[in-house]
């Protein structure tokens, strides 16, 4: 069947299930896109009743787009450490906290990776793709963020 997705302007792509995993080129635009290991856009060739029987399916909601980095957003942040307290509070694995939700990541010298799992982001975070000053976005968010901000482990 393939794998269904967007690139990350928003072109249709279609590519074989064998691609899952690697790096490709849009065709249409020239962006470099880490392919998905599964589809994140529904087939067009769907009947109505399969579109709406889709809609109301927990498993098969519609993998939301990243919204545009802003200027404000790619300026780097402000270093701040955070008050001193007698008790900090525990700290939570955000990618545990998000469940099945889809991230990406803009890395400071440029580019995009996902749509990713929470485990691929794990695996991102360990061999260093994901650095504090990357900009990260998970569907539910409006805004992108500093990955320093949302992984504890990066600080």
């Amino acid at each position: 069947m393939g794998i269904r997705f967007y690139c990350p302007n928003g072109h249709k792509l279609n590519v074989k299930e064998f691609q899952a995993g690697r790096k490709g080129i849009c065709p249409y635009c020239g962006a470099k896109i880490q392919i998905p290991t599964k589809s994140t856009r529904p087939s067009s060739k769907q009947t109505k009743a399969e579109k709406e029987a889709a809609v109301h399916t927990e498993d098969a909601m519609p993998v939301a787009e990243p919204p545009p980095v802003t200027a404000r957003q790619a300026e780097p942040a402000a270093v701040t450490s955070p008050p001193e307290t007698p008790e900090t509070p525990a700290v939570t694995d955000p990618l545990d906290e998000a469940g099945d939700v889809v991230w990406y990541v803009r890395p400071a010298g440029g580019g995009q990776f996902g749509p990713a799992t929470s485990d691929i982001m794990r695996h991102w975070i360990d061999e260093g793709r994901v650095s504090p000053d990357s900009l990260v976005w998970r569907e539910g968010w409006r805004d992108w963020k500093a990955a320093s901000d949302v992984f504890p482990t990066l600080r």
